[in-house]
C-alpha cells in the first residue's frame, strides 16, 4: 500500500495537507500546504498524491531560495522586517501576586 499520510477527506474531496517546515515559517507562515486533489475517489487520490506532493516540495526549496537570497541582501544593523512594517515587538505577559 503506498503511504497515504498526506490524504484528508473533506466532505466528499480529497486533498493533500502538509505542515510547512520550520525554517520556512517566516516566509510561508504557520500553516499548512493544502491542495485539492479534486476527485472524491480514494483511490484517484492515491494516484494524485505525488504531484501535490512535488508541488509542496517546490513551494519550500523555492521559500529556502528566497530566504538565502534576501539573507544575503539585507545589511546587518538595519531593524527586523517587523518592526520596519510598524509591527511592535510582543511584551511579555504581566505577572500578578495574588495575596
Amino acid at each position: 500500500m503506498k503511504n497515504t499520510q498526506y490524504l484528508v477527506q473533506i466532505g466528499s474531496r480529497w486533498y493533500c495537507r502538509v505542515r510547512w517546515p520550520k525554517e520556512v515559517w517566516g516566509t510561508l507562515g504557520d500553516g499548512s500546504f493544502k491542495k485539492s486533489l479534486g476527485t472524491d475517489s480514494h483511490s484517484e487520490a492515491v494516484t494524485r498524491l505525488p504531484g501535490a506532493l512535488h508541488e509542496f516540495q517546490s513551494r519550500v526549496a523555492k521559500a529556502k531560495a528566497h530566504q538565502l537570497e534576501s539573507a544575503h541582501r539585507t545589511p546587518k544593523g538595519l531593524p527586523s522586517a517587523r518592526r520596519r512594517q510598524g509591527g511592535e515587538t510582543p511584551r511579555p505577559p504581566r505577572r500578578f501576586s495574588i495575596g
